[in-house]
């Protein structure tokens, strides 16, 4: 099993691979659809390290709100 450390790392170069995306789009749409994205992106990392350093009882709710950030993410990442 991968240590929490590996995992942090793998989630952070994903998202470094994730925010440059948004600059292929076309001028009209970078506006509301970049912007909608790059935050869903940092929201993601934020989610990561706070689920990293909470306390045993508050991950499963953490891991919830997870789910749904990756979910939201393949919904917006089609659009880029």
């Amino acid at each position: 099993m991968a240590t929490s450390e590996a995992i942090m790392t793998k989630t952070y170069q994903f998202l470094l691979f994730m925010l440059p995306l948004p600059a292929k789009l076309s001028r009209d749409q970078k506006s509301l659809v970049a912007d909608r994205y790059e935050t869903k992106v940092l929201d993601m990392l934020d989610l990561y390290v706070s689920a990293y350093y909470s306390s045993e009882e508050d991950k499963p709710v953490t891991r919830v709100r997870i789910s749904l950030g990756v979910q939201d993410l393949q919904l917006l990442f089609p659009a880029c």
